[in-house]
């Protein structure tokens, strides 16, 4: 699984809002455009800086619409730079194999079914640089995902019934707007190929 499909909590943009002082809380949140063009939240969690890190407050739903309540702090390190001051890196908390993880990273990840903020090492994810080498559709991807940012987009599918941006030229909107849309339709033209390919080495 992509890292970009993910959930991630980075320690640097942490530090950037000083939420890493002891008895400072946060809430990170993360959203995405619906088809109108308006934002709707899809997940949200607690974060509590500790002397020993952050602790992390949210809930997760299982495949059986059970809640589950999760609270344990992930360890913050400080180490030195070459040329003066700290750096932080999280301590990953995972264990996998019974063995513990104990990664020093600056991202944690969870997948969207997933339960824990872990290293990607521990959820075994990659790149979409890395798994779209030989891949059209993964290149594809990627490539809507891109055009979308420039207009402010998580999901692609925002584009449809979107309004003009406040202060965008209406030409560049016209333009931006054009180029997600092509390459929605390059995407699906990919997958169709992909799963051709795939339909037909099984015969």
């Amino acid at each position: 699984m992509p890292v970009e499909t993910c959930y991630a909590i980075d320690v640097n943009n942490l530090l950037q809002q000083g939420a890493l002082r002891p008895g400072v809380c946060r809430t990170i949140n993360w959203s995405s455009v619906d088809e109108w063009g308006g934002t709707e939240q899809r997940a949200s969690i607690g974060v509590v800086a500790t002397p020993r890190g952050i602790t992390l407050h949210y809930t997760t739903t299982d495949y059986d619409d059970s809640r589950r309540e999760h609270d344990y702090t992930v360890p913050v390190v400080w180490v030195r730079c070459n040329f003066g001051g700290k750096r932080p890196y999280f301590i990953c908390p995972g264990v996998v194999n019974d063995v513990s993880c104990g990664r020093r990273v600056a991202k944690l990840y969870m997948p969207p079914a997933g339960s824990y903020f872990l290293c990607r090492h521990c959820h075994n994810l990659t790149y979409y640089s890395c798994n779209e080498s030989g891949d059209p559709h993964f290149t594809a991807v990627r490539r809507t995902k891109r055009a979308a940012r420039k207009l402010g987009l998580d999901n692609p599918e925002g584009v449809y019934g979107m309004e003009r941006p406040k202060g965008m030229h209406t030409r560049t909107f016209r333009r931006l707007r054009q180029d997600v849309l092509d390459a929605m339709d390059n995407e699906h033209k990919a997958y169709v190929m992909v799963m051709h390919k795939f339909v037909s080495s099984l015969k």
